[in-house]
């Protein structure tokens, strides 16, 4: 079952003594952004090109050819493919940090998300009121609080079913966008739409939710009318290939803050924090080969996360220039940077679920296991 927060809880963080950790990695990459920003940008628009022609090419390949065995292939090479348009564009879109405009910044994020059938402007509301500014905490993280099938963090309560949840996770992930564009998103716009109806319950919303879900549908149902190929067929060829890029999207994603590394802090009884927001985000966050150009050509940045917390305005494209700065200033003050392979992310989130998929002994067991790591004053 996946969950809709309507009221999300709100934490208070620890005002930084000056010069924090933040202020010195933002004034050491202050030079590098000034001057490289617009190289950045068009390098992030030219990957967004390549990405679409390979998408377009492999599904104008697929609705040309007869069904069969490699119709299916060619569906998920461009789900996978149109996948990295958000990845590559929209992610940065949502930012602002695409363009300097904001209409076309805007238009990216729809257009981009509208492929895969999600709300961009849901999806970016959720990202960065909630997910970017409270990551890893419980009642306002919208990832760590997704469905209560999952049990993600120590301070959610243990149901049996977590038990099996290595198992059934794999499947959940696998189903997380269709689920996104055919359920939550509506519960989400009619949450949206009830609290702040000045925004959400207007016109324009309303054609940029349905658009929307019409880019999606008239990709996914065309083939139904250009080939010759029954519902089932279609049908299954389509919950493969959807399956596959949420698949993708989840595993380059939930690691990265989902991790038997990361912390999961706990606030007081007032809902304050005890360190400041850029200490948070290091302690919360884990990257996977930062300063891999491959890594961040293909998943737009990702893998360097922690940048992307901290700087979230700056073009993904400088992020593996970035991240050797955010190492050294973060071991000045003895903060855990958190660096690894992708595949010691995925098996450390693995690690992970299965811990929390064991059933807490006691309460003293249960605070044992919420309490954060020590890191320095």
């Amino acid at each position: 079952m996946m969950q809709a927060q309507p009221t999300p809880r709100r934490y208070r963080f620890k005002t930084p003594t000056p010069p924090s950790f933040l202020d010195r990695v933002r004034s050491r990459t202050r030079a590098l952004v000034t001057e490289g920003e617009a190289a950045a940008r068009r390098a992030i628009w030219m990957k967004a090109a390549l990405w679409a022609v390979i998408g377009a090419f492999a599904y104008w390949a697929m609705i040309s050819s007869d069904p069969g065995w490699g119709t299916v292939g060619l569906a998920i090479l461009a789900a996978l493919a149109l996948t990295m348009l958000p990845i590559n564009l929209g992610h940065d879109a949502t930012h602002g940090a695409a363009s300097k405009s904001k209409l076309v910044n805007d238009l990216a994020t729809v257009f981009t998300f509208g492929v895969l059938g999600m709300s961009g402007h849901l999806w970016r509301r959720r990202h960065i009121h909630n997910h970017h500014m409270f990551s890893n905490l419980e009642g306002a993280d919208t990832d760590v609080d997704a469905t209560i099938l999952l049990r993600m963090t120590p301070h959610h309560p243990w149901l049996p079913i977590h038990r099996f949840q290595p198992f059934y996770a794999p499947v959940l992930y696998g189903l997380a966008l269709p689920l996104r564009v055919y359920v939550m998103d509506w519960f989400s716009l009619a949450i949206a739409r009830r609290t702040d109806p000045k925004t959400w319950a207007t016109p324009r919303q309303t054609a940029y939710f349905l658009g929307n879900k019409a880019i999606h549908l008239c990709l996914a149902t065309a083939p139904l009318f250009v080939m010759e190929i029954g519902f089932w067929p279609w049908l299954g060829t389509y919950l493969l290939a959807t399956s596959a890029a949420s698949t993708m999207l989840t595993m380059i994603l939930i690691g990265t803050h989902i991790h038997e590394d990361a912390a999961f802090p706990v606030a007081d009884e007032d809902n304050r924090i005890a360190h400041d927001w850029g200490r948070h985000v290091i302690m919360t966050s884990c990257d996977w080969a930062p300063t891999s150009r491959v890594a961040a050509f293909f998943f737009g940045g990702l893998n360097a996360h922690t940048s992307h917390h901290l700087m979230p305005q700056i073009p993904h494209t400088l992020y593996t220039e970035i991240s050797p700065i955010l190492e050294e200033e973060a071991g000045k003050d003895g903060l855990p940077y958190h660096k690894m392979s992708m595949l010691e992310m995925v098996a450390g989130h693995y690690r992970h679920l299965r811990n929390m998929a064991k059933k807490p002994e006691n309460a003293e067991a249960l605070a044992a296991e919420a309490k954060p790591r020590p890191i320095a004053a």
